[in-house]
């Protein structure tokens, strides 16, 4: 699964636990969160294919919220996001990455939460 091995690879990284520590969660946020924070959801996923068949490469769309309570501390964390995985191929985990693409981002205010979110769409390619 693409999505574990995301995060063992952002929990790697130490440009991303000295701003969230261990705050990554799937598809949702705990219910008084700490910020900043990440959340990531897979949006899509596709398997190449040939004429015998799938190949074992696919590429899923992983949407990644990077939350923070001050806009500053939003984009700081996005941009340390990027700057990990865009364009990286290698292990996430045991999962062996080809490429990884970001495909756009964008800034929300989230007033439920009160909080503001860069929300970054990453496309990576992968093995199955």
């Amino acid at each position: 699964m693409i999505e574990k091995g995301l995060v063992t690879y952002l929990s790697s990284d130490s440009n991303i636990t000295a701003l969230v520590s261990d705050r990554i969660y799937g598809s949702r946020m705990p219910q008084s969160p700490t910020y900043p924070n990440i959340v990531y959801s897979r949006i899509s996923a596709d398997r190449d294919r040939t004429v015998e068949g799938a190949n074992g490469i696919e590429r899923a769309r992983i949407q990644l919220d990077c939350r923070a309570r001050t806009y500053g501390e939003a984009k700081d964390l996005a941009a340390a996001v990027i700057d990990s995985i865009e364009d990286y191929s290698g292990l996430m985990g045991t999962i062996t990455v080809r490429h990884v693409a970001i495909d756009n981002d964008n800034d929300f205010y989230d007033p439920d939460a009160e909080a503001e979110r860069v929300s970054i769409d990453a496309i990576i390619t992968y093995e199955r």
